[in-house]
């Protein structure tokens, strides 16, 4: 570009466009938008939660050269579909925009293409949101107020972040970090693991509190790492972290009679539940099940990777006797209850409701073999009762179609990966958001991808 010292442009960045449908004009806001067709979308960002702070958002002030000068963002990046350049245009001269797509150099390993071509842009948009989220650690979005490296979203992803890229050394590094901070705590924090790695130092900042299924990431990443590449190692460095996690959740604040508590435990807890599920409704007790099924899950795997470098200490048949013992007391308050015979079952005000998660978890941890067929009938038939669309949050979502094809009911795994109404994966591609690795009309390929040592 080329102009006036003193200059100033600034860039703003959005993954979409208001629309005739979704705007915000003279004073008449519809469908949520915040400008006129045809602008840039900027509510998601959401600037109050950066202090007020614009999100998202570049400024640069030209210093008048008259041979031109490039300008490239050093200390931040974007997730982005669409930028806006305002400013002084009148007195800069633009010759070239480039749009730069980064992430850590983790070698491809998969390929897909099926004969639906929303399932192939499925498959293109889940990879290109592994990349954003791939900058240096793993992160939560790309785009908006947060980007931070939450551990229950990196946890829940790493099973397919292993399959579809070589990821031993970038999440054993993460790892690293995550043993270093939970080994600062003590007391009765002793061996929790937060909500965000690398997380920041003020104790009374969010990101110091813990939850499960996201200090779960201790025990199943390593899981997921050691499946995927056969890597020991991370089972030997990640061993103290895992026993320490697992004594974490069974300690005396934080589990009783073998369930976890329901809203109380050590300092900092966030108890989430089955976070951003799609009816709202998030009761304690259907908490209580969820929690305590990650608990599970989480002590079979440490004894499963203790087993597989020889049980240095002998604690495995312990920590496995513990998850048999947490699944029984979880059956005893929540399956085939009177006036609920063979459902899994929790407190709901007056009523008593079933979820796709619960099923959906005890199938895909296993954790009660002899009734899988019976959860995964009843799983499918709730799916249907709601139109073949999926009904979990965040902890659920990724277990509906591997517990259901699994467990023989591959043709509702099917209708929940080809759905096309809300909510569903498939609904968000009709939305335009995102398209498959573009950035305004130019799409991207993985060739332009420029990997950071």
């Amino acid at each position: 570009m080329k102009g006036e010292a003193g200059a100033k442009l600034t860039i703003k960045h959005a993954e979409m466009l208001n629309t005739d449908t979704a705007y915000s004009e003279d004073g008449v806001t519809v469908g949520g938008g915040d400008g006129p067709p045809g602008t840039i979308f900027r509510a998601a960002l959401r600037d109050a939660y950066a202090g007020g702070n614009k999100v998202a958002v570049d400024t640069y002030i030209l210093k008048g050269d008259e041979n031109g000068e490039e300008w490239t963002p050093r200390f931040t990046f974007h997730g982005f579909q669409y930028f806006e350049i305002t400013g002084d245009l009148e007195n800069v001269e633009i010759e070239e925009l480039q749009a730069i797509a980064i992430s850590s150099n983790n070698e491809k390993l998969s390929e897909f293409e099926s004969s639906h071509a929303k399932v192939n842009k499925l498959f293109s948009n889940i990879n290109w949101g592994m990349l954003g989220n791939q900058v240096g650690v793993p992160t939560d979005c790309p785009n908006r107020d947060e980007r931070l490296g939450y551990t229950g979203d990196t946890q829940m992803f790493s099973r397919t972040a292993t399959y579809l890229q070589n990821n031993d050394a970038f999440y054993s590094r993460w790892l690293r970090d995550l043993r270093s901070y939970q080994s600062t705590q003590t007391g009765e924090r002793t061996g929790l693991v937060p909500m965000v790695i690398p997380t920041n130092p003020k104790e009374d900042n969010f990101s110091n509190n813990w939850g499960a299924a996201w200090g779960d990431a201790a025990t199943v990443v390593p899981w997921h790492v050691y499946q995927q590449y056969g890597d020991t190692q991370i089972i030997k460095d990640s061993y103290d972290s895992m026993k320490a996690w697992c004594d974490f959740l069974y300690s005396t604040p934080n589990t009783e009679d073998n369930l976890r508590r329901q809203s109380s435990g050590a300092h900092g807890l966030w108890n989430l539940g089955d976070w951003v599920n799609m009816d709202g409704s998030m009761p304690d007790d259907y908490k209580v099940i969820t929690n305590s099924l990650f608990m599970a899950h989480s002590h079979n795997l440490f004894a499963k990777m203790a087993r597989v470098i020889g049980d240095p200490e002998g604690v495995a048949d312990a920590y496995e006797q513990r998850a048999k013992d947490i699944t029984a007391a979880v059956k005893a308050s929540y399956f085939n209850l009177p006036g609920y015979e063979n459902k899994l079952t929790h407190a709901d005000g007056d009523t008593r409701r079933e979820r796709q998660t619960a099923y959906a978890m005890m199938l895909y941890y296993n954790l009660d073999e002899e009734n899988n067929d019976l959860y995964a009938k009843r799983l499918a038939a709730i799916i249907d009762d709601n139109g073949g669309r999926l009904g979990t949050g965040f902890v659920g979502v990724a277990y509906l179609t591997p517990a259901l094809s699994a467990n023989g009911q591959s043709d509702t795994a099917f209708t929940l990966l080809e759905q096309e109404a809300f909510p569903s994966w498939i609904y968000s591609i009709n939305q335009g958001q995102p398209l498959p690795g573009s950035v305004g009309t130019h799409s991207l390929q993985r060739e332009d991808l420029i990997p950071l040592a």
